[in-house]
């Protein structure tokens, strides 16, 4: 099968603190540099510390994408979904906080995101994980 012939997956990390975006960058292409080999595709991974940056380059072919709860713009989070979703209404959102409370899951949930990630040891594999499950 040619390269251009794989299904190919976008997916987004949106979160104004550079350090924790390229982590998180780093940790899902190493995982999904496997999921590539075993499945026969390909990840695209982008990482935007700005919310009209990671807005402006949201589209179709977006599949899902994390968002930090509390971004520095002046944007809102229920603003940000509610752009993303005007863009892709198909494309995943998560968001993930540093929030150790059920509010915080329970806004992010009622406001437009399809699943929350607490941010704490767990939380990169709980990533990889919603990458995987792009794959089913």
């Amino acid at each position: 099968m040619k390269t251009s012939d794989k299904k190919q997956y976008k997916v987004i990390i949106l979160d104004d603190d550079n350090f924790y975006a390229g982590l998180m960058k780093r940790q899902l292409e190493h995982y999904t540099y496997t999921l590539e080999v075993n499945n026969d595709c390909k990840f695209k991974i982008e990482a935007y510390d700005n919310v009209n940056n990671c807005i402006d380059n949201v589209d179709r072919d977006t599949d899902l994408i994390f968002m930090d709860y509390y971004l520095s713009d002046s944007l809102s989070l229920d603003k940000v979904l509610q752009s993303i979703h005007l863009k892709n209404a198909t494309c995943k959102k998560i968001v993930i906080s540093n929030k150790r409370n059920k509010e915080t899951a329970l806004n992010s949930l009622t406001i437009g995101a399809d699943n929350f990630i607490q941010k704490d040891y767990y939380a990169f594999t709980r990533s990889c994980y919603m990458v995987e499950d792009l794959l089913n």
